[in-house]
């Protein structure tokens, strides 16, 4: 339930359990620095990661773990001139509660006041911390528990005019912008691309293990009700147009404008509509879903499909405003997905993770591929290409330990396929050594352990650092990528490894570069990528021997042949022929005065041919050999 005093609009967010069984030994990169905290002091700005774990005392509290390089601290509250800040935890910081007399001594008479005592306990006064956020998951609240045993200094996490942590009061801080600290926790909150189902299932009845014993009746409901005790539901999702909708602009986790309709196979075979409805008890506002075959004037439950990107379910975010409800409750704003409560009944959630995962429920579908196909808001392809010996230098958003470079680049694209871009992998390292990243500044090393994994032929907002080969005006990216394929003759060139696309630029907007050194430095608005020739190297490698022909892939790829192959390079190499021939046969006169006319023929022709050849003859001849002229040449 919200709390009065939380932020407008907002729910306590629980992590699921996935997320911290999948975290637990895991520092997720923020944008937070070791001087938001009070009691830090370095000169230099170290960056801070976060661990989250669920608090053994109090359930439905996080416990903070924080990092700064290779250190590891937890946090504390702090009262100074009137306010409590968020601190590091320093070595001697440690409670001692109860210091207790020790019921052993050398003799039972002495005094207690002079027995010696012990600690009977060591415990930190280290903060819990609870989530609030809205439907959109777009904003992120973070509540502090003091965990000192009376509430005190109980608050919101929030930032001084100095940046540096500070707890807050709801009642009296007017502005709650700076407790927004979505920007730094982001990976707590799951993530939501658009989805759309397969047209193979579009109105289709599906198996599910739903029953109708979860649906609503009211009393009066139940006394004609015709689906009662109807196990085994075929769900019928169905596409769905909502042209007189005032409802389209609704505020939904990510952009989506496939809209389904609910519906259920009746025990009567008939499709039966799902409808919403809205109980009001003495505890609770709630909306439930009900058999809409009693309820003729309600309308039938409108919603859209998401697919989380982290675990691939599959949730339905009901449209409550087009499915017939008015909202008037602040209990109810919030609760949108479709989820089971309870009490066991259908009923919409505010949390995503106590909604329905789709995917559980049916059992005549193939779950693993073709459901998890059709989601709608990224056009980029998956195609995955290694650079073996590469290191990004840049900082990752989550750290994991995994076995090969594989399941590092699967961990790493299935946490956010949308926005992560590469992973690193390095077999050398025992510490977390599979890394993810949205953002990348790659430079190549000399260490085989090393390995990149870039997702994907394009990196946008990215560019190349390496040296440029050549400068050229295309019209997009596709064309600088194509046209970096030849060098500045025209001539296939295996030089160019990258381009660089500058969408800014209606001129010398593409670069060819000799590397694949990619960095996100200055790069709003450019588009960086492999070339199609470093692509087709990658796949060269794979072929079997078999298909292999050395020398007939040296011809068709020797930068050297191609070279001399070249328009401008042929002109040359004919105006240089011409000259051999006539100096070879020049000094080939001047000592052929006794050959006989037919012998003298066939060595103009073979000289004519071989020119060059015989041009370094007659030079070892006549400048590096001793030369007698003879009688004749007198």
């Amino acid at each position: 339930m919200t709390d009065n005093s939380s932020p407008s609009n907002t729910f306590e967010y629980k992590i699921s359990d996935d997320f911290l069984n999948e975290n637990i030994n895991t520092y997720n990169s923020t944008d937070l620095i070791t001087k938001n905290f009070n009691n830090v002091y370095e000169l230099t700005n170290i960056a801070v990661s976060v661990n989250i774990t669920e608090s053994e005392e109090n359930a439905g509290n996080f416990i903070f773990k924080f990092k700064a390089e290779d250190i590891i601290f937890k946090s504390k509250l702090a009262d100074k001139d009137d306010d409590v800040y968020l601190e590091k935890m320093l070595p001697e910081d440690a409670d001692i509660s109860n210091p207790q007399p020790t019921v052993e001594s050398v003799r039972d008479s002495v005094p207690d006041d002079l027995k010696l005592t012990y600690i009977q306990s060591v415990a930190p006064k280290e903060p819990e911390f609870q989530f609030y956020t809205d439907r959109k998951y777009k904003s992120l609240y973070i509540k502090v528990i003091s965990n000192r045993g009376s509430g005190e200094s109980d608050g919101w996490l929030s930032f001084n005019d100095n940046n540096k942590f500070i707890i807050i009061d709801t009642d009296t801080d007017d502005d709650l912008t700076t407790m927004d600290l979505y920007k730094y926790f982001s990976f707590v909150l799951p993530s939501f691309v658009a989805y759309k189902l397969d047209d193979e299932y579009n109105g289709i009845p599906l198996t599910t293990d739903l029953n109708s014993n979860q649906f609503y009746y009211t009393p009066e409901a139940l006394v004609t009700a015709k689906n009662i005790n109807l196990g085994g539901i075929k769900l019928i999702i169905q596409g769905y147009d909502l042209y007189s909708s005032s409802n389209n602009s609704l505020n939904t986790p990510a952009e989506n404008n496939d809209k389904y309709e609910l519906l259920f196979l009746g025990i009567e075979g008939d499709y039966t509509r799902f409808c919403l409805e809205d109980v009001d008890t003495a505890t609770d506002d709630q909306i439930y879903f009900t058999d809409g075959s009693y309820y003729t004037n309600n309308k039938s439950v409108i919603c859209k499909l998401f697919r989380d990107v982290f675990h691939n379910g599959i949730y339905a975010y009901i449209l409550v405003s087009d499915s017939g409800i008015n909202i008037d409750s602040e209990l109810l704003k919030n609760k949108v997905w479709l989820g089971i409560g309870d009490d066991g009944k259908l009923q919409l959630v505010e949390n995503i993770n106590s909604s329905i995962n789709l995917l559980n429920y049916f059992t005549n579908i193939n779950t693993t591929t073709t459901m998890t196909e059709g989601f709608t808001n990224s056009t980029r392809k998956s195609n995955f290409i290694n650079y073996e010996g590469y290191r990004i230098t840049s900082n990752p958003n989550a750290t994991s330990n995994k076995s090969s470079l594989n399941s590092c680049a699967s961990y790493c694209y299935n946490r956010d396929p949308s926005n992560n871009i590469a992973s690193y992998f390095n077999s050398d390292s025992d510490d977390f050594n599979c890394k993810c990243y949205s953002k990348v500044n790659m430079t190549e090393t000399d260490n085989t352990a090393e390995e990149t994994m870039l997702f994907g032929t394009m990196a946008m907002n990215h560019r190349n650092n390496s040296n440029v080969t050549r400068t050229l005006t295309v019209d997009s990216a596709e064309q600088c990528s194509t046209s970096c394929l030849v060098n500045d003759t025209g001539v296939y060139s295996s030089e160019n490894k990258a381009f660089t696309f500058d969408g800014n630029k209606n001129t010398d907007n593409c670069t060819c570069h000799v590397s694949t050194e990619i960095t996100y430095n200055d790069a709003d608005g450019k588009v960086t990528g492999p070339t199609q020739t470093y692509i087709e190297e990658e796949v060269t490698n794979a072929v079997e021997q078999s298909d292999y022909i050395p020398l007939k892939k040296y011809f068709e790829t020797s930068s050297l042949l191609n070279y001399f192959k070249s328009p401008g390079m042929r002109t040359l190499l004919i105006i240089f022929k011409i000259i051999t021939v006539s100096v070879a046969l020049i000094l080939y006169s001047y000592y052929s005065h006794y050959d006989l006319p037919v012998f003298q023929v066939i060595k103009f022709i073979l000289i004519a041919i071989f020119s060059e050849l015989y041009l370094i003859y007659g030079f070892v001849k006549l400048v590096l050999t001793p030369y007698k002229k003879g009688i004749h040449e007198v």
